[in-house]
Order: structure tokens, then C-alpha cells, then sequence
């Protein structure tokens, strides 16, 4: 979709969100989509949110991470989520910008 394509394939066990700023940092890569399913113990365990960051660093603020979430059967379908993440990757590669900084353009 959007003519887009994606390098390294990352996986880590019991990850939180700010690993994807060393997965940045380590690969070079333009966007940085995480992938994390919820812990057990909250409304929907089954439901996984996708943090997205246009060249992500360790130490970037919050407010650079674009974040899509309630991606589950009773929320958001994976199809859908993922047509919609696509969409923020080619938009965050045009603009050269993510977070609040994509927002605003």
C-alpha cells in the first residue's frame, strides 16, 4: 500500500513503548511502528496499540509518537487498523513529521 516497503523485523518480549527509540537509533529507519498488546488485567486483553514515530531517538518526547489503539474484534479491526496505519506512515514520510508536529500539518 502506498508503494511502501519496511527493513528489520523486530521482536521483544515484554517490551514498552520507548524501546522503539534504540530500534530507531540502531536500524536508521525513516518510521518506527510498535506493535504492543495489552496487558492481562485491563478492559480488553486482547487489544493491541501501534506506536508510530517518524525517526525516532532515545529520549524524544511523548509528543512526537503518533499512537493507534483499541485494535481488537470489539474495537477497531486489524484490517482496518492496519489500512490506517499506512496511511499515518505515508503522511509521516511526506511531512517529514509525527505526533503533535504531524497534527498540526
Amino acid at each position: 500500500m502506498f508503494g511502501l516497503d519496511f527493513g528489520e523485523v523486530v521482536f521483544i518480549k515484554h517490551c514498552r513503548v520507548p524501546a522503539m527509540d534504540q530500534i530507531g537509533e540502531a536500524t536508521g529507519a525513516d518510521v518506527v511502528c510498535l506493535l504492543i498488546g495489552e496487558r492481562p488485567g485491563l478492559v480488553t486483553a486482547e487489544s493491541m496499540s501501534a506506536y508510530i514515530a517518524y525517526k525516532p531517538t532515545i529520549g524524544m518526547p511523548e509528543a512526537r509518537r503518533t499512537v493507534v489503539s483499541n485494535i481488537h474484534r470489539q474495537g477497531t479491526p486489524a484490517v482496518e487498523a492496519g489500512a490506517y496505519i499506512a496511511e499515518i506512515i505515508k503522511r509521516m514520510l511526506d511531512n517529514k513529521a509525527s505526533g503533535l508536529d504531524l497534527k498540526e500539518k
